[in-house]
């Protein structure tokens, strides 16, 4: 034993043994709990996975370059929200519309999945660039859910390019505190927000910097619903200019290929429920003038940049809103759609496309 070890007084050395020996047994506790949730996850995504086609993407059937003779096509392009995360393949939004469609019509159509978890708007673009040429689309569907516009100007957007889900088995990791935060806001979400925006907001008086409190863009779009604070617009601004040059590039690149442009705008759960709302409101937002805060931004500002290009828009606020339980639209403890609320996209986009 080290001299300087040895000079210490005999409850100051059992002290230091006793800290050292909790410190090791929490982080063995913490360590077996992110090899069990890691487990739990990967069980979970296995229940309702199917397999990809030969492109890569999630589909029951390859896609073909040329085009079946009398059969019309569509492509849907967006995040997890089109790959249909949480659901069984037969249960997603683009699947129901379609086989629906195609009973017992004249006009068969084939649906062309190009929804990918974990993308954004410049990677969708660039998808879309890719597949129009290749797949001659009748139309493009592009999927829209509120944190697309999250860090897209400082050029922070979600860039996976795979739809292939073997690549998101999760290995515990040795960053293992990430899991154990998913697990606390999935299971005690009221006491995660509570606890996030303590937290925040201490960090922010003390460094003098009220945006510590919005430090989060990707929590804050999908969460709140659009309910922005005043002192955030400038920034939100910049994303969203940067999100209408990509839509109007979309549209465009849709045009030059004879396919028809169509954005499908899905709400979060606070733009849907206002009791969902009223509580993010008090858990998290308590301190945010309402009189000032901006509500359901991202929908009233892309409803209008739309009709002012005269992009189609397939709103599903109101469908959402009219909903007996709009609870029983979204996964629990999830940001994500549940079949229910892929069946209301369903009926919607089947019923608009039939007129058309």
């Amino acid at each position: 034993m080290p001299s300087a070890l040895r000079s210490l007084p005999r409850t100051l050395k059992l002290f230091c043994m006793a800290s050292l020996a909790s410190l090791l047994i929490i982080f063995g506790l913490l360590k077996a709990a992110d090899i069990a949730l890691s487990a739990h996850r990967n069980a979970r995504l296995a229940r309702w996975r199917a397999p990809t086609n030969k492109q890569g993407w999630r589909a029951d059937f390859d896609y073909s370059d040329p085009r079946i003779q009398g059969m019309r096509r569509a492509a849907v392009v967006g995040d997890s929200f089109a790959y249909g995360w949480g659901v069984d393949w037969n249960q997603t939004f683009s699947k129901r519309a379609f086989d629906s469609l195609n009973n017992g019509a004249s006009h068969k159509w084939e649906a062309l999945n190009f929804g990918a978890y974990g993308v954004g708007p410049m990677k969708e673009l660039e998808t879309l660039e890719r597949i129009l040429p290749r797949y001659r689309p009748d139309i493009v569907i592009w999927q829209f859910y509120i944190n697309d516009i999250g860090g897209l100007h400082d050029g922070l957007q979600r860039n996976k390019a795979s739809a292939d889900i073997s690549a998101w088995k999760t290995p515990p990791s040795p960053i293992f505190m990430y899991n154990i935060k998913q697990a606390f806001h999935a299971f005690f979400p009221s006491l995660y927000l509570s606890t996030a925006t303590g937290i925040r907001r201490i960090y922010g008086r003390l460094f003098k910097d009220r945006r510590t409190v919005f430090n989060d863009p990707d929590y804050m779009y999908r969460q709140w619903g659009g309910l922005y604070s005043p002192e955030e617009l400038p920034r939100i601004e910049k994303d969203w200019i940067s999100l209408e040059q990509i839509l109007i590039r979309a549209a465009a690149v849709s045009e030059r290929y004879n396919a028809r442009f169509l954005v499908l705008f899905i709400p979060a759960e606070a733009e849907v429920s206002d009791a969902y709302r009223e509580e993010l409101e008090k858990r998290f937002l308590y301190h945010i003038d309402k009189n000032a805060a901006e509500s359901r931004y991202a929908h009233k500002r892309l409803a209008l940049f739309l009709t002012q290009h005269r992009i189609e828009l397939l709103d599903m606020l109101d469908d959402f809103r009219n909903h007996a339980d709009p609870s029983a639209l979204y996964l629990h403890g999830d940001f994500h759609l549940t079949p229910t609320g892929h069946a209301i996209i369903a009926r919607r986009l089947a019923a608009m496309l039939a007129r058309h």
